[in-house]
């Protein structure tokens, strides 16, 4: 199991960039529930977006038959 984070932040990217990624935010649990996700190894998904910051961490195990 590996758990990714990916961040965009007003620290790291402009404001109005943080503001885009953090509307479509919402549909990120959705996607990582599809069965293409799931294929990928996805068992989880958590999402934090707020006005200034935008935050997904993923739980991941990769599948045997992919290589490290």
């Amino acid at each position: 199991m590996t758990i990714y984070a990916f961040v965009a932040s007003h620290r790291i990217i402009d404001l109005t960039t943080v503001a885009l990624l953090s509307n479509g935010a919402s549909g990120v649990p959705e996607t990582l529930k599809s069965d293409t996700a799931q294929q990928l190894g996805v068992e989880g998904s958590v999402v934090l977006a707020t006005c200034n910051r935008l935050e997904v961490y993923i739980k991941l195990t990769v599948p045997k038959h992919l290589p490290p």
